[in-house]
């Protein structure tokens, strides 16, 4: 496609984005409806950019698979300063490619999918990116197609990562068996995960109560209850902010008996 093509106001953020513009470190393009070749323009001008730290495309890829490959090979793999990334609300059935390119990216903190059509087979590309990726704090999946089979391939993901905090799965058609996987990798493997959405799926409330406590057991500290070299003078300190959560409290008091005693 031919430059003058190209909307006046891509080609000017374009010009913005190659020249390093400060007032661009936050790149709206909400409802833009981008086309493949308004997609490679972009992430050209992206690719030779080094401050933006938020892209939002939310509503923006017209579904296309091409455009999100695009975005994954020349901006994802290895981009410098992108931080925060909105993809919702795109109508995408295949996120391989961003699952692929979270491999070797180190710099991406959140990740915005929400309100796609995203299934079992990008969720086995998520669990990849989550083995191995040590900076993606957020990943937000709520209102896809994930299934239990989706949930398995994220929670054996999920025993390998130390990094992320929030994930967001709700309405995904998840059952209680899917959930119970991801309670027994919280139980086993993850102490790093504090917040878990599981709201509107196929899941009793009794066990998204259950897995909510080992987050937030997650956030106030529980690698340390394992930990032989972490001074107990340490654990009031530590658990002071759930004083006003006595799930929290009451699963700390189980797992190290006499804690409150000293």
């Amino acid at each position: 496609m031919e430059a003058a093509a190209i909307p006046h106001w891509l080609q000017d953020q374009c010009r913005r984005l190659e020249a390093k513009d400060e007032y661009v470190s936050n790149l709206n393009l909400n409802i833009r409806r981008l086309d493949d070749s308004m997609m490679v323009v972009l992430s050209q001008a992206l690719r030779k950019n080094s401050v933006i730290s938020v892209l939002n495309m939310t509503s923006s890829l017209k579904n296309s698979p091409l455009g999100l490959n695009i975005l994954a090979e020349l901006i994802l793999r290895s981009h410098a300063s992108l931080a925060t990334l909105h993809l919702s609300y795109n109508h995408l059935t295949d996120v391989v490619a961003v699952g692929n390119a979270l491999v070797t990216n180190q710099k991406l903190i959140s990740l915005h999918l929400d309100y796609n059509l995203i299934d079992k087979r990008s969720a086995a590309a998520m669990a990849d990116a989550l083995r191995v990726n040590t900076t993606l704090v957020r990943l937000h999946l709520n209102y896809n197609l994930l299934g239990d089979e989706g949930v398995l391939a994220l929670a054996d993901g999920l025993q390998h990562n130390t990094s992320l905090l929030h994930l967001g799965l709700k309405r995904n058609s998840i059952s209680a068996v899917g959930a119970s996987v991801l309670f027994q990798t919280i139980v086993t493997r993850n102490m790093s995960l504090q917040r878990l959405d599981l709201e509107d799926n196929f899941i009793p409330a009794e066990m998204i109560s259950q897995i909510g406590i080992l987050c937030r057991a997650n956030k106030a500290g529980r690698r340390y209850l394992t930990d032989t070299n972490f001074p107990d003078n340490l654990w009031p300190a530590l658990l002071e902010w759930v004083n006003d959560d006595p799930d929290v409290l009451y699963f700390f008091a189980r797992a190290k008996p006499g804690l409150y005693e000293r």
